[in-house]
């Protein structure tokens, strides 16, 4: 069990986490006293023995994993991921999910300025108080800008974009040694080139088509994506990508200010190519001017953003 004790508890949760906030527009159910008594015995396993009494819990619905928003009495909050429920069909890069979210919230809150959770805890065995694998990380308060886009002025919506690309160029920034899922790299079975790694993420999805009988030209998508693959091996360090992180239902506005109060997103993320990440495919010029680069769109360019869509 890894624990991390990143929010100091003396009766009082740290400032950083004691905020008024309203909660965003989600769907959500609220749970049983025998739940919420549950998830206080894993607050208290975590916290050495303090007693946190909660007000209530919900479940985020919507979500492929179990959810939970619980409300302590102390008006903090923390946000508790399971995994899915036993009959639930996952893919392959989602297998590892809860252990990539907690390494990489890690690896960024330690590497940036970015305002992403904080990872109070995080289990990946069964041996725990709620006896299944669990990440659990603080609340971080403001609305999707999904659901704030139409409500936005021009010049707020280019400061958040401004703000969201200097977010992501952050990210991208953090290197490492090899390239590939998280997972596999910090398990030593990264792969040496870009290609190599891109090859292998296309593979995965094209079994997770083929496990649910999905009709697709297989051997045409195989052919041509290594027809094409030699444009990878312009990408020769791997960088940081949280694939999903600046996606607009991932990036928190805080209602007020119209200014990014935080990013979600992070159980799906490689170390490879930054163009990669969705938030590229319709990226707006104050986005780019945040990032620090334009894009070339050169021939090489072009190719590799063929292959990532």
């Amino acid at each position: 069990m890894s624990k991390m004790h990143l929010v100091s508890f003396d009766g009082n949760m740290s400032s950083s986490l004691v905020m008024s906030y309203a909660l965003p527009p989600i769907r959500t159910s609220p749970l049983a006293s025998a739940e919420i008594k549950t998830f206080e015995r894993l607050l208290k396993n975590i916290y050495d023995g303090a007693k946190i009494p909660l007000r209530d819990a919900e479940r985020l619905r919507g979500h492929l994993h179990r959810i939970y928003l619980l409300h302590c009495m102390a008006g903090y909050a923390y946000v508790l991921k399971c995994p899915p429920s036993r009959d639930t069909t996952t893919l392959r890069h989602e297998a590892k999910a809860i252990e990539t979210e907690g390494r990489v919230l890690d690896l960024i809150r330690a590497s940036s300025q970015v305002p992403i959770p904080q990872r109070i805890s995080s289990d990946t065995s069964n041996r725990n108080a709620i006896h299944i694998p669990y990440l659990l990380r603080s609340y971080l308060p403001g609305r999707a800008l999904s659901s704030l886009e139409s409500q936005l002025s021009i010049t707020e919506r280019e400061n958040i974009d401004r703000t969201l690309g200097s977010h992501i160029r952050s990210m991208s920034s953090i290197r490492n040694n090899t390239f590939g899922t998280v997972y596999r790299v910090y398990s030593g079975s990264g792969h040496s080139t870009w290609r190599e790694a891109f090859l292998s993420l296309i593979e995965s999805v094209l079994r997770d088509c083929e496990d649910l009988l999905v009709s697709l030209p297989y051997d045409s998508i195989r052919y041509y994506t290594s027809a094409q693959a030699s444009s990878l091996d312009a990408i020769t360090e791997p960088q940081l990508v949280p694939l999903q992180a600046g996606i607009p239902r991932n990036v928190l506005i805080d209602e007020q200010t119209k200014q990014i109060s935080g990013l979600l997103g992070f159980s799906h993320v490689v170390w490879g190519d930054p163009r990669l990440a969705w938030c590229f495919a319709d990226a707006s010029t104050a986005f780019w001017q945040g990032y620090g680069t334009i894009a070339s769109y050169d021939a090489n360019e072009r190719t590799r953003q063929m292959l990532s869509v």
